[in-house]
């Protein structure tokens, strides 16, 4: 596919033949022409792609050009560049089909409406389970999705041609479980930060996550722009994923497979963040699990400081370096003293410990040392009915002996009024949580990076 090179750009800036353009892009040309536009931004053809340094500087800006366009333009339904905007289409499944039953003297006109329409050709088509994709909906004022046919979004209308004053409303597919679908607009996510701010950010990211990119590198610069956009408008400190109203439940996050796929974390080759952003690993698509705040009962763990380290021309997406400074207290554990979940029949088939490893393979032998940082206990009672309060800890490696830096491994939840003498080597944890006023001299100073 032709593209914005260092080699071709003094041609690029004479002509691009139309010929030379796949036929979306030709296609998204035609159209704005139709619509009397002037400009088009296409990120092939506006971003010099064996340029790192054009990157940074153009894809710290990718916010502001769907923020302030006119119109985002979609090949929703195709799977690559070559498809164009105009697929098949078939003009009896376009009109609505109206009927007309009489029942007890009465009649009535009716039409019959595909179910979950809205979901199934623009929610789950191609191109919106990628990663860029995921922002460029979010900020863009409006998009036009070529599908089946042609669909709309705005900030207060998803319409279709069959529909053009807007989709009848039905109810979810998903159920209660509505944050797997990407948020309706006709709620815009501007008004519902106002209202919840931590709890729509981690369902943006989590929904963000469940988004493939071709590049594991780009997780941070491709959601750079909301990010920005929600600073401005919660006024509070980013910090590479997260936000600092979040510490310290958000550093709980874990990672879960999505339905009917395996997931596979790794660590990248080269820096991108601190350990205790999700956004410091590696994988495919995945669910971003938050702890719900709603639980939160006691903090066991305090933040002292937090530093993010970046170049200050990409705040937000060129993360050099950063730290949390925590007071708490640290215990050593094995790793064989730590399975990765443990079910009780007990308990009514509910855990009373569970461990969640970041990467499984970070530690070879089960003699690993480890350090467990309770950080807070937690009331979810949907998880275990019996009795529901946890002790919810970070897993850290020391980075040296004798060193205050640690670097995140993963998360434990141990249930507080477990009996379990096989773990006998955390009973430490619970009573720690049972204290009242811990003395400050039995706390420890650590660093997390």
């Amino acid at each position: 596919m032709i593209r914005l090179t260092q080699e071709n750009l003094d041609d690029f800036k004479q002509q691009i033949p139309l010929v030379d353009l796949p036929a979306t892009f030709r296609d998204a040309i035609q159209f704005c022409q139709d619509l009397g536009i002037r400009y088009i931004w296409i990120d092939s053809l506006c971003i010099i792609q064996d340029s790192e340094s054009d990157w940074l500087q153009e894809s710290s800006n990718m916010g502001k050009v769907y923020e302030y366009s006119f119109c985002n333009i979609a090949a929703t339904s195709a799977s690559n560049g070559g498809g164009g905007l105009y697929g098949p289409r078939d003009r009896h499944l376009i009109t609505p089909y109206e009927v007309h039953i009489k029942w007890r003297g009465y009649e009535s006109p009716y039409v019959f409406f595909l179910g979950h329409y809205w979901f199934k050709s623009v929610s789950r088509a191609p191109l919106n389970r990628r990663g860029w994709v995921f922002q460029e909906r979010l900020l863009s004022p409006r998009t036009l999705h070529f599908s089946s046919q042609l669909f709309w979004e705005c900030r207060t209308l998803n319409a279709c041609e069959t529909y053009p004053s807007g989709l009848p409303s039905e109810p979810s597919i998903l159920g209660n479980d509505i944050d797997q679908d990407f948020p309706s607009s006709t709620k815009p996510w501007r008004e519902d930060l106002h209202q919840d701010p931590v709890g729509h950010w981690d369902l943006l990211t989590k929904m963000f996550c469940r988004c493939y990119l071709t590049q594991p590198t780009d997780r941070l610069a491709a959601i750079a722009g909301i990010a920005n956009q929600m600073r401005l408008l919660i006024n509070d400190e980013y910090l590479a994923g997260l936000w600092r109203r979040q510490l310290p439940s958000g550093l709980l996050w874990n990672l879960e497979n999505m339905v009917g796929q395996d997931l596979v974390v790794t660590r990248p080759s080269r820096y991108r963040c601190p350990s205790w952003s999700w956004a410091s690993l590696d994988f495919e698509a995945a669910n971003v699990n938050s702890l719900d705040l709603q639980g939160i009962n006691r903090q066991l763990a305090e933040v002292i400081d937090v530093e993010i380290e970046s170049d200050t021309n990409q705040p937000y997406n060129n993360v050099t370096g950063g730290y949390i400074l925590m007071l708490g207290k640290l215990g050593r554990v094995r790793r064989s003293d730590l399975p990765v979940a443990e079910w009780r029949g007990d308990r009514g088939g509910h855990y009373t410990f569970e461990l969640r490893l970041d990467v499984h393979d970070d530690s070879d032998s089960d003699q690993a040392t480890l350090h467990c940082l309770p950080v807070l206990t937690h009331d979810r009672a949907n998880r275990n009915p019996f009795k529901s309060l946890e002790v919810q800890c970070l897993l850290l490696q020391q980075v040296e002996q004798d060193s205050i830096a640690f670097t995140r491994m993963g998360t434990l939840q141990v249930l507080l009024d477990w009996e379990d003498e096989t773990i006998e080597e955390l009973r430490w944890i619970t009573d720690f949580a049972q204290q009242d006023n811990p003395p400050v001299e039995d706390l420890d100073l650590l660093m997390i990076y």
